[in-house]
């Protein structure tokens, strides 16, 4: 199952999965190491996925090796995140102390607001030497987060430190060893253990529960700024159109709330056969004009400038 899970996880994050997955990896095949049989099943289970993402890649990006996650997309004015170099950290000490402090510090702080709270990374701390399996999946994460001072792009924070939410479940198992010791420690000193548990994960809880309810509400903020955005090519001229439209980020930045809330939502949503579409959005591209009219011979056209 572990070859399974990680040929799957390398189709969406290589990355991060690798850097969480490696210790554990290290491990089976060290102790199956003369147990080709076993090995070969592992190896196979890895490949299938594999060979599956490879046919997805060669058709989406045209190349087998290249994810669609780093293919070409519609911001092709924005600096590529890795574009100062990987060993950039080791050559300058401002960009190693900027992707400290941007990058690493930062995606520790969110993912300890976001997942467990402080008082819960604590237990994280508690339970990371516990056995064998809470230091292979504690290397892992630590891996993880080490590889945040290779590049500059610190992630997507609308809904959380989008970078590690893989290591969500890892931390969770890890927090569940510490709260374990913690127990372990609270009855060694003959303390009130329910007291001591319901005080500790009802403030978890709580802090966790008003966090949840403020940042749901920032979404909310952040959701108006594209109901906004379509609620305008919802009026009835614009059913059964075709709009050339500039690139979304640009739109949306002058609506009314958009000059005053942010987001992360930088492309005009897709067609799906799943909805019954009434506008068709793409993009103002030089000599795009005869093309869309040979296309959509029946449909109005409407240019946003």
């Amino acid at each position: 199952m572990l070859g399974l899970s990680y040929g799957c996880a390398l189709g969406f994050r290589p990355v991060e999965s690798t850097a969480l997955l490696w210790p554990l990896l290290a491990h089976v095949i060290y102790s199956r190491f003369r147990d080709y049989k076993q090995l070969g099943v592992f190896a196979c289970s890895v490949f299938v996925p594999v060979f599956v993402w490879a046919c997805y890649y060669n058709q989406v990006t045209g190349a087998w090796w290249l994810p669609s996650r780093y293919g070409a997309n519609q911001l092709p004015n924005i600096p590529s995140p890795h574009s100062r170099g990987v060993t950039a950290a080791l050559e300058s000490t401002g960009i190693f102390w900027h992707r400290f402090g941007a990058n690493l510090s930062y995606n520790l702080l969110m993912i300890a607001i976001y997942l467990l709270t402080p008082l819960g990374m604590v237990l994280v701390g508690l339970g990371a030497l516990c056995n064998r399996t809470t230091k292979l999946l504690s290397l892992g994460v630590l891996t993880a987060f080490g590889s945040t001072m290779l590049h500059d792009d610190s992630g997507i924070h609308a809904v959380g430190p989008i970078h590690f939410s893989e290591a969500a479940l890892l931390l969770l198992l890890i927090a569940l060893f510490g709260l374990r010791s913690f127990v372990g420690f609270v009855s060694q000193r003959r303390w009130p253990v329910f007291a001591v548990l319901s005080a500790t994960i009802g403030s978890i809880v709580i802090a966790g529960a008003v966090f949840g309810a403020w940042q749901g509400r920032a979404l909310r903020k952040q959701a108006g700024v594209h109901a906004q955005v379509y609620g305008y090519f919802s009026q009835p001229m614009f059913a059964n159109a075709v709009v050339m439209v500039p690139p979304y980020y640009e739109v949306k930045d002058k609506t009314a709330l958009g000059k005053h809330y942010g987001g992360f939502v930088f492309e005009w949503r897709k067609l799906s056969p799943a909805r019954n579409e009434r506008t068709v959005f793409v993009h103002d591209e030089p000599d795009i004009l005869p093309l869309l009219k040979r296309i959509f011979r029946n449909e109005k056209l409407f240019a946003v400038l």
